[in-house]
């Protein structure tokens, strides 16, 4: 048999029909990234997929879980698109939340609260810092005198309601404001650009832009450059309209009427033309150094946070003791963090729901806002929460398998 033949017949064999999980797994994955979304289905026990979903809707879970009865429990992420589906479609079913977009979902919280204080978070940092430096000066046998760092942040602005990303947009510019007066007063105080460069971790060419400046440089608003497409901006738009969305077919009829640009300049221009996805979520934080850092963001410190204790460097020790000594906000976060990841990473038993009910009371009544807003959210999926700390599922094996799908798309590619 030559291998022609075996490939005909392996082709020509029908797929099995697998049965019906009882432990079904569901999470999206990107047909084309940022545009269009799939739904991946998982058996939890076998950790083999079960069929693809052409899009990420509510309906369409609904439906395949209709036309698959038998389903027990459902693992998924918080996206509510999939719980709305889970609900139609298997009314019975146990809805399971993932524990991992659970840590991510308070990470994100506890990330806002820093925003927050970045004053507080730069103190604990400089202090860290300050005392590294004296053991080494003393190690060294000199000491160098720096003049204490003063951060002076300016008035805050009209008391109104800000949405929650213009208020995170002025709390970071307070920050490089109190950055930038920080090197006003090192200035005046004699140390030249390298001192202060090395004593902030900072960039020379910052430095000296600082000390040149007469007042604060704010950052310059983005100008966006005309195209020499906006001249056929209305030949686009009625092509469009009647149907042609091919690049390469309105390139060489805007060619014929005197277009000069080339096709991807076209191809960028007609993705304002596109209906757009949403954008795919960031995957975790960056990745975290080895040594000690010479500056902590806050998501940083977040996930330092959120890691188990004993997986803690000793700096990273330090300085969650020293934001929580300098923020009162965020040693109240921390402490109500750890109580709920110790219920996420305790053994799975039917006994994990009382605590969670004593943590979502002491949460929902907390005095940060943070905490709060998170404890709401929680609330309004709680018994998928509640599941999640006392069965052993996950969307783990769903995770494993969209990779294996990534992998498959771009060995085709």
């Amino acid at each position: 048999m030559s291998y022609r033949t075996l490939l005909r017949d392996v082709r020509s064999t029908p797929c099995p029909q697998a049965a019906t999980p009882r432990y079904l797994g569901v999470d999206d994955w990107a047909i084309r990234k940022g545009r269009r979304y799939g739904t991946i289905l998982v058996d939890l026990e076998s950790h083999r997929p079960v069929d693809l979903l052409p899009d990420r809707t509510a309906e369409s879970l609904a439906a395949w879980l209709i036309d698959h009865p038998g389903v027990e429990v459902i693992s998924r992420d918080r996206a509510g698109v999939y719980a709305e589906g889970a609900r139609i479609g298997a009314p019975m079913a146990l809805q399971v939340a993932d524990r991992w977009h659970l840590a991510r979902n308070l990470g994100d919280a506890l990330e806002r609260l820093l925003n927050r204080h970045r004053s507080a978070l730069q103190e604990a940092l400089d202090s860290v810092i300050a005392s590294r430096t004296e053991t080494e000066n003393e190690n060294a046998g000199s000491a160098v005198p720096f003049p204490s760092s003063v951060i002076s942040l300016p008035p805050p602005s009209a008391a109104v309601k800000l949405k929650r990303l213009e208020e995170e947009k002025q709390l970071h510019r307070a920050w490089r404001y109190g950055r930038y007066e920080q090197v006003k007063n090192y200035h005046r105080a004699g140390m030249s650009i390298v001192q202060i460069a090395d004593t902030m971790h900072l960039n020379r060419q910052t430095i000296s832009k600082f000390v040149k400046a007469d007042a604060f440089p704010e950052r310059k608003q983005r100008v966006l450059r005309g195209s020499i497409l906006n001249a056929f901006r209305l030949e686009i738009e009625k092509r469009w309209e009647n149907g042609c969305h091919n690049a390469v077919v309105i390139l060489q009829d805007l060619r014929a009427n005197g277009y000069t640009g080339g096709y991807t300049m076209l191809k960028d221009y007609l993705h304002t033309f596109r209906a757009m996805g949403p954008a795919a979520p960031e995957n975790g934080v960056p990745a975290d150094g080895e040594g000690e850092p010479d500056r902590c963001s806050p998501r940083r410190v977040a996930a330092i946070a959120l890691r188990k204790p004993d997986d803690r460097r000793v700096w990273e020790r330090t300085i969650l003791e020293e934001v929580e000594q300098r923020c009162e906000p965020f040693r109240v976060f921390r402490a109500l963090a750890d109580r709920f990841l110790g219920l996420m990473r305790a053994p799975k038993d039917k006994e994990s729901a009382p605590g969670f009910s004593a943590w979502i009371e002491d949460a929902a009544h907390c005095c940060v806002a943070e905490v709060r807003r998170f404890a709401k959210g929680l609330e309004h999926d709680r018994t998928a929460v509640e599941a999640a700390m006392a069965l052993p599922w996950s969307n783990g094996p769903v995770e494993g398998s969209v990779q294996r799908l990534k992998t498959i798309k771009r060995q085709m590619y």
